[in-house]
């Protein structure tokens, strides 16, 4: 492999061979791809632009996995560029002027073969020839080629325009006959032998997927799926689009590599899947073999399908980083009242786990139960702090001066750097011991005896040492004594006095033999804690490994499923998978669930509170707590770029690259030094957490409102896709830039838990505009955020409410109401007729001073309307009467006739277009009549303020004028 020089966006391994293609394809991400994403002020093409996904038209409409223009060329490009780089090999042409000639009219005219789409000429005129050679031309302007960097890339470019115009058609059949008969610079048996067929399995491969169509079936008012355009389940595994590109590939006819593939089949362990994935990319890649086309469930390769040698080193692998990721802190929990080290099985628990643990959680060892002022009395709490204090001043005790918090909870904590002294780290290790042995007393009989024989016996702490304590009736010198002190005060002293006693132990056992019966106290604890007994010849990792991989459709262990000789009982059954369960759940092992979070009682069985797991959903437990940076997590989320790089080093580079010039910040984390990319002030993103993350998603209105924004804001600006589901959920192929499963209800019902990408920008507007608009309203969780997902007309309530008589915030709501009612009127109820009944208004009066001036027109008709249907008046006697209330309300008796006519269109708008369409002849609740008032009196208002301003306008155009 040849040594090239260090490239901007780093993949980690090479992508392709040869210093040539390597370095003109990081000039292209950097020069072109970051070109087109740029938006900036006078630029006529840039931001995330969709080059697949939803299209409708005339009633069909085409619903395909949505891609942006970028990534769509950069999915084709990538293993098109690895066959074309072998036959540049096989020509000679590596290393030419020719060669690299070649290279780059192929980039480019693979990057201008959807131009209609760039230039948005799809959305205008539709899919057709026509449109696609119109954009071309337009493209050939310098003003195109300068804003989307293809200058920059290939300084020639304006030379070569025709050339690149021709590979463009030549992308797809139904274009390529335009091209024939079209100059250009190198011949057009060159172009079309050389490069046309690589830029059409280029396109081919972009185009993996293909779309659902569906039909608008105007009797039953529902879309109908009729049809399937393409292979609609390309993104649905790897094997497919295996098979599809595949095929593409023997189209060429050449000699080249085989075309291969490995996976992991749907599961619910998503961590040990990845980690397997992982490690046998990194294997294929240290032979010299890439890889390409990362999804969720798998990637592509060019080489021959994997060997018994290549799988044996992979299994061999497996264990070694499962044990290499075992993060024995995280795993190990220490309260008052329990000592689990949930790292048992995965790793040996040899004397280095031992004291890297004492290290780190020593403090933990001298909590106690119970605590606080509020379970003890003010004389077991005096007792218990100076019990510490003589104990500690007796023995010269490496702990710190006992301290109660706000709430009355006792804090023990041992001296700064304790550890730094041979002599105290030997006591706090003796100390950690005895206690960790107590607190698993209900596992092995002997520690339990062992304690409650200490608590009944008459041992001394020393001749010439007594604990003293106020009103006790002798001095207290033995562990039965203080037993009885204690439990004279404190209901269930036990947690308390393993503490104290434990204490005392290490000190007796480090002055009588200088502490070396540490040795026998560890091999005593992990030969009960760790037996070699409970070890299986098969790591979690690598059932998963045996029972899911698959290499071009071979299966390692095709008959796993027999070996499941029943149905487990439900005391033996795993709570998440329903295999056989090996283990209880604890909350040491818990994450994301916790242990007591449900139970399986039943009307037999009322107590059975404890559930069961097997051991690779223990394991993949442990693998999320170890993952994540988060104590609790209830959800996961899964990002990518379409499932292009599945979260490889290129996929966060080439991340950080579009979002700085997106205008993210990026900062270095403090605790690591890692860069994060900051989406806001509390909201990042980093490597580690770029692909999957675990994270806790608050359950109240504002934490699910700006979760979707946050994600939204990355489709927008990033092309980023998001798929939030549960903690234990495992991801499923999508077809939306955004999916929140499991979303709450108002977000169900606002359409925002399932977003395309031409829709997204909309979507985040909406949701920016309530964040903006309900903030006044005292906070999101007041009730109206579920109020608008049911109706979302109350947004002009509120505005009257909470921001009308604010200037400041006025203005700027305003904008953003307008700028959603413009995009987004069928969203929206009754505006056109709301609308029209406004427009009416404004030729009777025009005052918007207040909310009582802009909804009165609407309010008397209202009034009247109810008021004469009560008394069952024909609808010409109705309209009649509005009439004359509003002709009596304005004073109109000496008006033009044009006012006159203006408030009997107003009365017949109300009664045909309100009451009899849109009401069907039934008033609403008030509720509802009471938001449309509101929606008429904002639209009224706005169209007033419209129509002053165009009136100014016009008055100082007249000046103007006059002074000339």
């Amino acid at each position: 492999m040849n040594q090239h020089k260090k490239l901007k966006f780093e993949t980690g391994t090479p992508l392709f061979t040869t210093e040539l293609f390597n370095k003109v394809f990081d000039d292209f991400l950097d020069k072109v791809i970051l070109a087109l994403i740029e938006e900036k002020e006078g630029k006529k093409i840039g931001g995330i632009i969709e080059a697949k996904g939803y299209f409708e038209k005339n009633g069909v409409r085409y619903i395909g996995y949505d891609q942006p223009y970028h990534i769509h060329i950069l999915q084709g490009m990538i293993p098109a560029m690895f066959l074309l780089e072998h036959t540049f090999k096989h020509n000679g042409w590596i290393n030419t002027e020719e060669g690299e000639l070649y290279l780059k009219l192929f980039v480019l005219g693979f990057f201008c073969h959807d131009a209609n789409k760039l230039m948005s000429s799809f959305n205008k005129d539709g899919e057709d020839e026509k449109s696609l050679e119109q954009a071309l031309k337009e493209m050939k302007g310098e003003e195109f080629i300068s804003s989307l960097g293809m200058g920059d890339f290939f300084p020639e470019t304006s030379s070569y325009l025709e050339d690149i115009e021709y590979l463009a058609l030549m992308a797809e059949h139904r274009t390529s006959m335009i091209s024939f008969g079209k100059s250009t610079k190198l011949s057009q048996t060159q172009l079309l032998d050389k490069l046309a067929p690589y830029v059409r399995i280029a396109d081919r491969i972009a185009s993996a997927g293909g779309s659902v169509i569906e039909y608008w079936n105007e009797k039953k008012q529902i879309w109908e799926q009729k049809d399937s355009k393409g292979h609609d389940d390309q993104y649905q595994n790897i094997s497919t689009l295996y098979q599809y590109i595949k095929k593409e590939v023997d189209t060429l006819g050449t000699d080249f590599p085989p075309l291969s593939y490995v996976r992991i089949q749907q599961n619910p362990f998503s961590l040990l899947s990845d980690l397997i994935l992982r490690q046998t990319a990194k294997i294929l890649e240290a032979d010299g073999i890439h890889t390409f086309s990362f999804m969720r469930d798998g990637f592509l390769y060019w080489g021959e399908a994997l060997t018994a040698s290549q799988i044996e080193c992979i299994r061999g692998t497996l264990t070694k980083a499962t044990e290499k990721g075992v993060d024995v802190i995280k795993l190990t929990k220490v309260d008052s009242q329990s000592c689990n080290f949930g790292f048992i099985g995965d790793i040996p628990f040899s004397k280095k786990v031992w004291e890297k643990l004492i290290k780190t959680k020593a403090d933990s060892f001298l909590q106690i139960a119970p605590n606080g002022l509020d379970k003890l009395s003010d004389k077991a709490m005096k007792d218990l702090i100076s019990c510490i204090e003589q104990l500690t001043e007796l023995y010269d005790l490496p702990i710190q001066q006992p301290k109660l918090d706000d709430k009355g909870k006792l804090y023990l904590r041992f001296s700064e750097d304790w550890d730094e002294d041979e002599e105290t780290f030997k006591f706090v290790n003796l100390f950690c011991l005895v206690k960790s042995r107590w607190m698993n007393a209900k596992i092995n009989k002997a520690w339990d005896t062992e304690f409650k024989e200490k608590l009944i016996s008459g041992t001394t702490f020393y001749e010439e040492h007594a604990l003293i304590f106020e009103e006790a009736e002798q001095k207290v010198i033995t562990y039965s004594r203080l037993n009885a002190h204690f439990g004279g005060l404190i209901d269930r002293p036990a947690n308390i006095l393993k503490m104290l006693l434990a204490l005392v132990e290490a000190i007796k056992a480090l002055e009588d033999d200088e502490g070396n019966c540490s040795e026998d106290w560890f091999t005593d604890l992990v030969g009960v804690l760790d037996k070699p007994s409970e070890k299986v010849q098969s790591t979690p990792i690598i059932e998963v490994f045996e029972h899911y991989f698959d290499y071009n459709g071979n299966l390692l262990n095709r008959n796993w499923i027999d070996q499941i000789a029943s149905i487990p009982t439900s005391d033996k059954i795993c709570v998440f998978t329903g295999r056989p369960a090996t283990k209880p759940y604890k909350e040491v092992n818990a994450y994301g669930l916790g242990a007591r979070g449900f139970t399986k009682r039943s009307n037999t069985t009322l107590k059975n509170t404890i559930s069961y797991v097997s051991d690779v959903a223990d394991a993949e437990n442990k693998a999320r707590k170890n993952f994540s940076d988060r104590v609790k997590a209830n959800s996961a989320i899964y990002m990518d770029f379409c499932e292009s790089f599945g979260g490889t080093v290129f996929d966060w580079n080439f991340f950080k690259e579009i979002a700085k010039k997106k205008g993210f910040k990026s900062e270095l984390s403090k605790t690591n030094k890692e860069e994060v990319i900051m989406l806001n002030k509390s909201a990042q993103l980093n490597q580690n957490k770029f692909a999957y993350e675990l994270t806790e998603v608050g359950r109240d209105l504002k934490s699910q409102v700006f979760l979707v924004r946050n994600h939204l804001e990355l489709a927008v600006k990033t092309g980023l896709r998001t798929y939030i589901t549960s903690i234990m959920g495992e991801y499923r192929p999508h077809k939306e830039i955004f999916v929140y499963e499991q979303a709450p209800a108002f977000i169900q019902n606002l359409g925002w838990n399932r977003v395309h990408l031409v829709h997204a920008s909309a979507i985040f507007k909406e949701v920016a505009m309530c964040l903006e608009l309900f903030k006044h309203g005292k906070n999101l969780d007041t009730g109206l955020m579920t109020h608008y997902s049911n109706d979302r007309n109350i947004i002009f309530q509120a505005y009257y409410q909470f921001v009308s008589g604010n200037e400041k915030s006025a203005k700027s709501i305003k904008e953003k109401i307008n700028n959603f009612i413009e995009e987004n009127p069928l969203k929206l109820k009754y505006m056109s007729v709301v609308s029209e009944l406004a427009e009416i208004a404004l030729r009777i009066r025009t005052a918007n001073k207040n909310f009582n001036q802009e909804s009165e027109l609407f309010r008397l008709a209202l009034d009247t309307m109810r008021e004469e249907l009560r008394h069952e008046q024909s609808k010409e006697d109705v309209i009649e009467r509005i009439t004359g209330e509003l002709f009596k309300k304005e004073r109109l008796e000496y008006m033009g006739k044009d006012k006159k006519q203006a408030c009997s269109d107003f009365a017949t708008k109300m009664y045909e277009g309100l009451l009899e369409k849109e009401w069907k002849g039934q008033f609403p609740s008030q509720n509802r009549e009471r938001r449309i008032l509101y929606q008429f009196a904002y639209l009224y208002s706005v169209k007033v303020d419209k129509l002053r301003a165009q009136r100014a306008e016009e008055k100082k155009h007249q000046k103007v004028q006059d002074a000339n």
